[in-house]
């Protein structure tokens, strides 16, 4: 079965208008899914013609600018309906910013990037920064990196900032959370093992708190899912006060 997403009026026009032609001559049956407010609200298994008269052209779209994983099962986990689109954004940012406006800026281009091509749609984008004393600890880019970066926090207390922003069109939401973490002081061996288990490369501060590095973790003070990667319940109500979610 073949799948096409749209994202604006035209795109939608177009498509289904060749939907309905292909149902009048016999030659197809279409499933047809209805998304608005980023849940499903109508989904169609028979020829579309049936329909036409009594669809009303009001869907949006959510796109999530990003290819974490963490963070795309963190929206299935509220069941909002999205798609995923990476955005390849340069990351370098000036050195004099604070840790929050780190998160900002970068969550800012990211959504950016996706929202020029898509207009009509509500884009997520976000980033996240571990910050201990003046230093900003992103992804460890090998072995020797990550055992510095989690020898700095064992057994100290670190402050994790995620950066959120969501556009459409001229409407514009960006906030960030910060989650303060201490970690349990670590020996070596505890240090080195979690490296071998290779979870720490492709998160910031070189630990993911959802997954293996849980043990690592005495405790938090702040938004869990924050530190995972996404403030859940505020994009939930940022969403909606944009109008997103009815």
């Amino acid at each position: 079965m073949n799948y096409t997403a749209v994202y604006n009026k035209h795109e939608f026009t177009t498509i289904f208008q060749e939907m309905i032609e292909g149902a009048a001559s016999g030659a197809t049956t279409c499933r047809l899914l209805l998304v608005y407010g980023g849940r499903i609200w109508y989904d169609y298994s028979v020829s579309p013609i049936l329909y036409w008269k009594g669809l009303v052209w009001c869907m949006s779209n959510l796109i999530l600018a990003s290819q974490s994983p963490r963070r795309k099962e963190l929206l299935q986990q509220i069941q909002l309906s999205f798609s995923v689109m990476s955005s390849n954004v340069d990351e370098t940012v000036a050195p004099h910013l604070k840790p929050h406006e780190v998160v900002m800026e970068l969550a800012m281009k990211k959504a950016n990037e996706i929202s020029k091509k898509h207009p009509d749609s509500y884009v997520l984008g976000s980033d996240t920064v571990v910050a201990h004393g003046n230093s900003i600890l992103g992804k460890p880019q090998s072995e020797e990196e990550a055992k510095e970066m989690l020898t700095m926090l064992s057994g100290e207390t670190h402050s994790v900032y995620t950066g959120v922003a969501i556009l459409n069109g001229e409407n514009q939401t960006i906030f960030y959370e910060k989650t303060d973490v201490t970690f349990w002081e670590l020996t070596s061996t505890e240090i080195d093992g979690y490296i071998a288990s290779e979870e720490p490369f492709d998160k910031a501060g070189a630990y993911g708190i959802q997954g293996l590095g849980a043990k690592l973790v005495k405790e938090i003070k702040g938004d869990y899912f924050s530190v995972v990667g996404l403030p859940l319940s505020r994009v939930y109500r940022a969403l909606h006060e944009m109008g997103f979610l009815q």
